[in-house]
């Protein structure tokens, strides 16, 4: 199992490296591209405003048996 993590940036974007998350991970590119979504356990996204909330939403999936 790997655990893939990234700050989103400051000032709103459309794009996000996931290549460059990958490779500080010890992925190569073509590690990264051939994962499918059968591999994909769970996603979640957290945010954490000004004020010290918290706010997380994740998706999982079934087949992983979590």
């Amino acid at each position: 199992m790997q655990t893939l993590g990234m700050n989103m940036p400051a000032t709103p974007s459309s794009v996000l490296a996931w290549s460059a998350l990958a490779l500080a991970k010890g992925m190569t590119a073509d590690e990264l591209a051939g994962i499918t979504t059968a591999e994909l356990c769970y996603v979640a996204v957290s945010y954490d405003d000004g004020v010290g909330m918290k706010v997380t939403s994740q998706v999982t999936n079934p087949a992983c048996g979590y």
